[in-house]
């Protein structure tokens, strides 16, 4: 069943902005990879796509990586046009694009935090939605997630070799 977020739960400027760096400036990448950021941390279907396909190809190239190798992969995975196409794609992220490295930190701060809350909304849903279990039995399902999230929140970042 999908769930309607609330607005406060995601924040499409903060995604854009970082995909959009991601694109167009990718020597940060490493920076958006040291915050820990990871596909799911996206609300954003396409912005999932997306920082997946771009993170598969910095694996691939590293440092040498374009806008334009990007672009490439984007349509050999048929990102482009099936989900946006090219036009729509520059226009939407290129003018979110950020060269500052602390404000790029910021953002990825700010993204984990938005996803700490959808996974406390779901959780919240899961319990509202959980009327049938016993209270002993809610609670332990609600403590192995809130434990997981928190296991997640702590995951060590990138490190670059």
């Amino acid at each position: 069943m999908s769930t309607i977020l609330p607005s406060r739960l995601y924040n499409p400027v903060i995604e854009d902005t970082i995909i959009g760096t991601c694109l167009f400036e990718p020597e940060l990448i490493e920076i958006v990879l040291s915050e820990g950021i990871k596909e799911t941390d996206f609300s954003d279907e396409l912005n999932r796509k997306i920082f997946q396909t771009i993170i598969k190809l910095w694996i691939e190239k590293g440092n040498v990586l374009t806008f334009d190798l990007i672009l490439e992969e984007l349509k050999k995975e048929r990102i482009i046009p099936d989900l946006i196409q090219e036009e729509k794609l520059i226009q939407r992220y290129a003018g979110n694009s950020i060269r500052s490295r602390d404000i790029l930190v910021e953002y990825c701060r700010l993204l984990k935090d938005y996803y700490l809350k959808r996974e406390l909304f779901n959780l919240a849903q899961e319990i509202l939605n959980a009327n049938h279990l016993k209270g002993e039995e809610l609670l332990e399902r609600v403590l192995e997630k809130a434990f997981k999230l928190s296991e997640q929140r702590e995951t060590m970042p990138y490190v670059s070799i």
